[in-house]
């Protein structure tokens, strides 16, 4: 079958919340990430995130957006957050787990962002 390509108007982006971890969590999301998708990626943060983590994150092109809140707090503000993140009608958005995901390709690779049939020729449900 046919399948249609992804536009170039239409992006994906990666969603995480990270607070209290250390680099080598953010080296496992990061590198793992980038070595599968080059689009967009924003992480949340609380404002004591390690300046390792940081410039980890600018090195390879990941947004760090610092919350100066308790994570109790945002916990319940997060979905606001991410919905203000995630308003333009270009974007797919991903809200993944920080500290558990290990990328093993593109997250948005078998997905025809036109709404149609996927890579593998699959209908949509």
């Amino acid at each position: 079958r046919d399948v249609m390509s992804k536009p170039s108007s239409i992006r994906g982006l990666v969603l995480t919340v990270a607070f209290g971890y250390g680099l080598p969590e953010y080296r496992t999301f990061v590198l793992s990430l980038r070595r599968h998708y080059k689009g967009e990626a924003i992480i949340i943060s609380d404002a004591g995130a390690a300046s390792e983590a940081s410039q980890l994150c600018v090195a390879h092109n990941v947004t760090m957006l610092h919350v100066d809140m308790a994570p109790k707090l945002f916990r319940h503000t997060r979905f606001s957050r991410f919905a203000e993140l995630c308003h333009l009608p270009e974007h797919y958005c991903l809200s993944i787990d920080f500290r558990d995901s290990f990328f093993q390709a593109d997250p948005f690779s078998n997905i025809d962002l036109l709404g149609g049939r996927t890579e593998r020729g699959m209908p949509p449900d």
